[in-house]
């Protein structure tokens, strides 16, 4: 039986389909099936238009997955947090500062980034919208709570050699948040220990620091008379960039 025009067309489409499919590119095969469903055209284009849409549409779709597999890692609080919607919902924060917060240029800089305000008044929701640009440019990110923060370190230094493990992963993280920092007095202990990982940031990456108390406080939050406070409070507020929330 004679093959019509139209049926060694559909054939060939679904050739192709699955060889995009076979070859690993599903954002081809996504594209090519946009075009035989008539929502691409491609009608009058070259070929070289043609085929550049095709590798935009399979990077697209890479960059995506990427950056949803960095945002599950993430753990963020606020896995779908968005700076648009942060731009929305609080119009005191410029337009100029959402689109530098969107460039997480803090992350190469080594730099501290405080973002302080009352409960309910959206610090936790912006650091993880940081942290989400941050998945989105392929920076590799951690979310934690401080107290969360402070019983891994604990659990892992009673049984020995994690305790190192843990701490390099925390300084090493191109981009770390630490939630609910300075909430509350924080021991001569602590200090000692929160420096093992503040001391190494700079060197390796960005720091987001959510807290409901103002930096101004954070030295007299440490309870110690040592100079290792002033030390500390030096190294995270000395040139940090702090966004205050209302």
């Amino acid at each position: 039986m004679a093959y019509t025009i139209e049926q060694i067309r559909l054939e060939r489409d679904e050739k192709i389909l699955q060889a995009f499919k076979r070859l690993r590119l599903p954002g081809m095969a996504g594209h090519f099936r946009e075009i035989l469903d008539g929502t691409v055209v491609v009608e009058g284009q070259d070929i070289s238009s043609i085929l550049e849409q095709f590798i935009d549409a399979e990077l697209l779709r890479r960059t995506g997955n990427k950056a949803e597999k960095l945002i599950r890692e993430a753990r963020l609080w606020y896995p779908s947090a968005d700076l648009e919607e942060v731009s929305s919902n609080t119009p005191y924060l410029s337009a100029q500062l959402i689109s530098t917060l969107s460039k997480v240029r803090f992350i190469d800089a080594g730099a501290f980034l405080i973002i302080h305000g009352g409960p309910k008044s959206g610090t936790t929701y912006l650091g993880c919208a940081i942290g989400a640009s941050a998945c989105r440019l392929s920076r590799r990110t951690r979310y934690i709570r401080y107290f969360d923060l402070l019983s891994r370190l604990i659990d892992a230094k009673r049984t020995g050699g994690l305790l190192q493990e843990e701490l390099e992963e925390l300084r090493t993280i191109p981009c770390l948040i630490v939630d609910d920092w300075m909430n509350s007095p924080m021991s001569q202990n602590e200090l000692m220990l929160m420096r093992e990982i503040m001391d190494y940031r700079p060197k390796n990456g960005g720091t987001i620091l959510v807290s409901h108390s103002h930096p101004d406080l954070w030295r007299d939050l440490m309870e110690t008379t040592t100079s290792y406070r002033d030390s500390m409070f030096h190294t995270l507020t000395e040139g940090a960039m702090i966004i205050e929330l209302n």
